[in-house]
């Protein structure tokens, strides 16, 4: 159930993503400012972990007006946009390359297996290396 939670909020975020990147004008024009360049940000820092903090900082908004934006859009809080960006990117990384699980966590400045492994168990429900099991045993896609 939780796997399956996530993978639905993962193809929405994904969706919205690609209706952005195609120009949809009556999609674009209707996401609050904030929102768009949140998830701009995300993009260009996904390897760094920023925090909403961070992020909100650089864009030049309080990180309630990030929160409520994402609200609206997403129904969930910018940590969590955050968190969902970097476990999608984080199982395209084990599922779909030939970087080992630790190169994989290094890339995205985990100081240590441990640290990365729990950031997984927690966020997708397996290990790096059952993730990459359970992709392998997917086969091409």
């Amino acid at each position: 159930p939780a796997r399956v939670a996530l993978m639905t909020s993962l193809l929405g975020a994904l969706l919205a993503r690609l209706n952005l990147a195609a120009g949809d004008p009556a999609r674009a024009d209707h996401l609050p400012e904030p929102y768009v360049r949140f998830r701009h940000l995300i993009e260009s820092r996904l390897h760094d972990r920023p925090t909403v903090a961070q992020c909100a900082d650089q864009l030049g908004y309080s990180t309630r007006t990030i929160d409520r934006a994402c609200q609206t859009v997403a129904g969930r809080t910018a940590k969590e946009l955050i968190n969902e960006r970097i476990t999608l990117e984080i199982r395209r990384l084990l599922t779909h390359s030939e970087l080992g699980v630790t190169r994989v966590g290094a890339s995205f400045g985990f100081a240590d297996a441990s640290s990365f492994s729990k950031f997984v168990q927690r966020h997708l429900g397996a290990s790096p290396s059952e993730i990459r099991d359970d992709g392998l045993a997917l086969g091409p896609s």
